[in-house]
């Protein structure tokens, strides 16, 4: 199953209220606040040009106009009178009136705030930026303005500097529980965990029911490993949790090896609604994991049938596919298939269990069937190919994967391999290696099964000392590899290093006794050597056995592909 990554974002609201329940600045999961600090947003709900002057009057230019315009002559006239008796008022000693034309320092920092959020909101972080920073050297204690600026700053990449102002934000309005959860998590992806962890505790004391402060507090506990915490956490799960929530909880349980919490987790959830399909499924994928395949089948036998939905059934059949049940794997994806006709991922376990239960020629025609019902998906033409190469018809398999191998970014390393070796074993060297180099190179980890088959090639191109190189690295990532010692003394003995390849071949047939070729390949090299009387004992060793290299390389590969 998979699990969603412990960060947890969502699509912004149409809203900016305090009790969003999706981060208004964030975009991530938000919290409803106990008290919602008023926001400055509320002032400006109108259009940005309806500012209000201390008359009430909307100072606008059309307002100004139309105003002039409906007044009679001698009405203008009186009022320019009225006018200038006010202004020889104020020259007197008396305050005038502010000029509708200049707007008050609280409504410049209003209109400035309006003007960042706008800006904020459409991914213009420079414009927002200018005009928080604008409004905070008019009003340096706006807490609304530190927080649109520092989370403007951390979507900037600049984290050290928006800590700096959620802090600030947080300091002047400590009631704010939206500026509280905002640097959480802020702290969260600064990895500063332990910073986030009391700020979250009392957050989850006020709104215990909030499932995405219980969220982030389980990554603040994981990434500060007070796994005892987490657990104890994980015990006392919010009301009406969704099957996104559980997963995400339970990734995050993963990420810290909380395996058993995982476990009392599903369980719980079982226990208080027995119809939910995924718990079912997720603790039988987790307790197949744990080789307690048969348990997990148990546990899905006693579901109550309105928990039987297409999780469950796939579910079901992974578990079968688990115990080497292939034929019952294969019904149970075939009633899935039947069901939802338009699911690829039913398909393309119908078709491996069918192929691990030997059936080759009916997952071949599901495979193409597949194929003409989801055009373009690498994944049936690749199984495709491969019922064709276990079919023996190594041509077929071959022309199935050219849709494949003619993308530039294929990721997938299987259809790759499995193309190098039928080119290989087609005696197209040049062309099989050209495809081995286009498998991903990790210096970090080996790839046994490539190094192996790549090796293999070289050394029918009599490319020796290379082979031997690739196939030594094969035995370095999979040590008594028989099939890798056996070619490498191959190898070797080409290159007239009869002692290496002669321990190399009793290497081989050590590992794997039933291999025949090593017991012939060594009675030649002891031949080569002078040693008749060891000659003649592995050659007759070799002539009581009849597993052969290449069949091996065939069912070394069937398991990989498949």
């Amino acid at each position: 199953m998979a699990s969603l990554q412990p960060g947890i974002k969502r699509r912004a609201p149409e809203r900016c209220g305090a009790n969003a329940y999706v981060c208004r600045r964030h975009q991530t999961l938000k919290i409803p606040s106990e008290k919602a600090g008023r926001s400055t947003v509320a002032a400006v709900s109108s259009p940005p040009a309806f500012i209000s002057n201390r008359s009430g009057m909307c100072d606008t230019a059309a307002t100004r106009t139309v105003f002039t315009h409906v007044l009679k002559p001698s009405i203008a006239l009186n009022l320019a009178v009225i006018l200038l008796c006010v202004a020889i008022t104020g020259a007197r000693g008396q305050t005038p009136p502010q000029q509708p034309g200049i707007p008050s320092a609280e409504s410049q920092v209003t209109s400035l705030l309006a003007r960042g959020i706008a800006a904020y909101k459409a991914g213009q972080l420079e414009a927002a930026e200018r005009n928080f920073e604008e409004a905070l050297r008019k009003n340096p204690n706006l807490a609304e303005a530190h927080a649109y600026l520092g989370l403007t700053l951390a979507r900037a990449g600049n984290l050290k500097g928006a800590l700096a102002e959620l802090h600030q934000a947080c300091r002047l309005d400590s009631a704010n529980s939206d500026y509280a959860y905002d640097y959480a998590v802020s702290l969260i992806e600064a990895a500063d965990y332990r910073a986030a962890v009391p700020i979250l505790q009392s957050l989850r004391n006020k709104s215990p029911e909030s499932q995405d402060v219980f969220i982030n507090l389980a990554r603040a506990y994981a990434g500060a490993k007070q796994f005892s915490q987490l657990s104890h956490l994980a015990s006392h799960l919010p009301q009406n949790c969704d099957d996104n929530f559980l997963k995400t909880l339970t990734g995050i349980l993963a990420s810290a090896k909380q395996f058993n919490a995982i476990q009392q987790t599903w369980k719980m959830v079982i226990q208080s609604n027995p119809n939910r399909q995924l718990p079912y499924a997720a603790l039988a994928e987790l307790w197949t994991r744990q080789d307690k395949a048969r348990q997990a089948l148990a546990m899905l036998n006693r579901a109550p049938e309105p928990a039987r939905g297409p999780v469950f059934w796939y579910a079901y059949g992974q578990t079968q596919l688990a115990l080497h049940e292939y034929d019952a794997a294969a019904q149970t994806f075939e009633r899935l298939v039947n069901r939802l006709p338009a699911n690829e991922r039913a398909w393309a376990e119908l078709i491996r269990a069918q192929m691990m239960g030997g059936h080759f020629a009916e997952a071949d025609k599901r495979a193409e069937e597949a194929a003409r019902q989801f055009p373009g998906v690498v994944e049936f033409q690749y199984q495709r190919a491969v019922a064709d190469y276990l079919l023996g018809r190594n041509t077929e398999a071959l022309d199935a994967l050219q849709p494949v191998l003619k993308e530039h970014d294929v990721s997938d390393p299987r259809p790759i391999l499995l193309a190098a070796v039928l080119e290989s074993e087609s005696g197209r060297y040049n062309e099989a290696l050209r495809t081995f180099a286009r498998l991903p190179y990790d210096p970090r980890s080996c790839n046994a099964l490539g190094s192996y088959f790549y090796g293999a090639t070289l050394l029918r191109a009599h490319r020796l000392s290379e082979a031997a190189s690739e196939l030594r690295a094969a035995i370095r990532c999979q040590p008594h590899f028989a099939l890798a010692e056996y070619r490498l003394g191959l190898a070797l003995a080409k290159m007239n290093q009869l002692k290496d390849a002669s321990a190399a071949f009793k290497s081989a047939a050590s590992d794997d006794p039933k291999l025949a070729e090593p017991y012939y390949a060594l009675a030649q090299a002891r031949r080569r050597m002078g040693d008749a009387a060891g000659a003649r004992a592995a050659l007759e060793r070799f002539n009581h056995l009849h597993q052969h290299a290449d069949a091996s390389d065939r069912a070394l590969l069937q398991p990989y592909v498949q």
